[in-house]
């Protein structure tokens, strides 16, 4: 099952919310605190200073649209339940008993044992269970059995009620879903791959169940952080659709084992444990690949005491500017990671050249100038990042075409190369160099004036003042904000 997590990243337009909250916390429990903080996304050094002050969130501090959103799925959940009260029967044995029983106990482990798809989004195996359950006992039953073993899950786990009472219920919708679903094609539950009709009942069933449980979370993530749901599912589920379609013919093994020897289901552990272990090396796999390239970008940081954790810095700037131009979440992530290793290809530029304590020759520049063309051409090797490699290959490009390494112009240049462009030219300017101080603030704002239009993209520039402007009145050095997605080293 694909659950919420309700987290949110700290950006600009939370900074004012921050404050008020802040001040109204001196009443707060430790435990409350410390969900309002992980809420907000703070760092874990923020978190320990003030976990003792600050209250949780709770419904109350989301945006309207969201709170009533969660109670609607409050009460469409009852009133489903409660519609289907005399639906509550079954022929119970032992060995009905016991399945029952050990579905429970099996989604309370699925649950404890979750996949982080993304920062604010787990999934589990529990689907299948509860598909199997809605097909073996009926829709009410397994909804009742579903919502209880999530709720002990959480409650294990030591989710805040608003999480424990929203999985619930986002258990119970998904499970009636399938099951009027199943009803209404005749579906068969006792033979359900004895027809082809059965069959499909099944899978239109499985796919109803998918549906509404990702329908609810993903809405939900949309109302309160922003998002479009749509931008968010295809981004949180990326590479992952076919592994969510296996749940449906693994709950229908289930069902099959059980009509066909009821204790024959320990035998099903192992392909429990193999649709597990799959969801996971394929998750450890991709999140091992891009810390592996972001601990790269960090060496080639590292060579340069100068130019220490600049990546992470121009990360910053550049998420920030790219969420208030309001770009699509999938191009907010794409923007964050290209940041974060902008500068991966000065890997391939000697030191004698890269740490030289003064200007460069013109055969010296001609040589760094290669570094986007290097760094493009190592994420190369990974489609999965082939818009990365364009926001990493065309960063010094210029408004006006006298950029390298290709001489984009214009709206040729991607708008995330745009915004990492200005944000590594200032914090370049604003840091020190072997061969100059750090520029302040106000005359980098005027370096950065004089290339309107001409080196940097004039709208581009509006936003990165205005996210200046924000920094100013909360200072991310006293908050230490987490750098979820951060970039990498700036002109060259």
């Amino acid at each position: 099952m694909v659950r919420r997590l309700f987290r949110r990243r700290l950006d600009s337009s939370t900074f004012p919310q921050l404050r008020s909250i802040i001040q109204q916390a001196a009443s707060g429990t430790p435990t409350a605190g410390l969900v309002l903080v992980r809420f907000m996304g703070l760092s874990r050094r923020l978190r320990l200073r003030y976990a003792d002050r600050l209250v949780g969130v709770v419904v109350s501090e989301f945006p309207a649209l969201a709170k009533a959103f969660f109670w609607v799925i409050v009460a469409a959940a009852a009133a489903t339940l409660g519609s289907h009260a005399n639906d509550l029967q079954f022929s119970w044995n032992v060995s009905a008993a016991a399945v029952f029983a050990l579905l429970i106990v099996s989604n309370i482990l699925a649950d404890l044992h979750h996949i982080h798809l993304h920062s604010r989004l787990e999934v589990t195996l529990s689907s299948a269970i509860n598909f199997a359950a809605m097909l073996i006992f009926g829709p009410a039953l397994a909804a009742i059995g579903g919502a209880t073993g999530s709720a002990i899950s959480d409650s294990f786990s030591r989710k805040p009620w608003y999480k424990v009472v929203f999985n619930a219920c986002n258990t119970v919708l998904p499970i009636f879903a399938s099951g009027l679903a199943y009803r209404f094609l005749n579906g068969d539950s006792s033979v359900p791959l004895a027809t082809l009709n059965n069959a499909l009942a099944l899978f239109l069933a499985g796919l109803a169940y998918l549906a509404v449980n990702i329908g609810v979370v993903n809405t939900m993530v949309g109302l309160v952080e922003g998002h479009n749901p749509l931008d968010f599912a295809r981004v949180s589920y990326r590479g992952f659709a076919f592994q969510l379609i296996t749940l449906i013919p693994l709950g229908t093994l289930i069902t099959i084992v059980y009509y066909q020897t009821p204790w024959g289901l320990a035998l099903l552990l192992f392909p429990i444990l193999l649709t597990q272990h799959s969801f996971k090396s394929y998750h450890r796999l991709r999140m091992e690949s891009q810390k592996t390239i972001e601990l790269l970008a960090d060496a080639v940081d590292k060579r340069d005491p100068y130019t220490f954790q600049h990546s992470l810095r121009v990360g910053n700037y550049a998420d920030r500017m790219a969420r208030r131009i309001g770009l699509d979440l999938e191009e907010l992530e794409n923007i964050a990671f290209a940041a974060r290793i902008h500068d991966l290809g000065k890997i391939g530029i000697p030191s004698s050249i890269l740490l030289k304590n003064g200007p460069l020759t013109k055969e010296e520049r001609r040589v760094i100038e290669q570094h986007p063309s290097i760094g493009a051409r190592i994420m190369s090797r990974m489609s999965t990042y082939e818009r990365v490699k364009s926001l990493i290959e065309f960063h010094h490009e210029r408004i006006d075409g006298k950029g390298y390494p290709t001489g984009l112009s214009g709206e040729q240049i991607p708008v995330g190369a745009r915004i990492i462009g200005v944000a590594d030219a200032y914090e370049a300017m604003t840091s020190d160099r072997p061969y100059r101080k750090a520029l302040s603030t106000d005359r980098a704002i005027r370096e950065l004036e004089k290339g309107r239009g001409a080196q940097f993209d004039s709208q581009i520039i509006d936003h990165f003042l205005a996210v200046l402007n924000e920094e100013k009145q909360v200072p991310l050095a006293t908050l230490e904000l987490d750098l979820v997605a951060s970039g990498k080293e700036g002109s060259a």
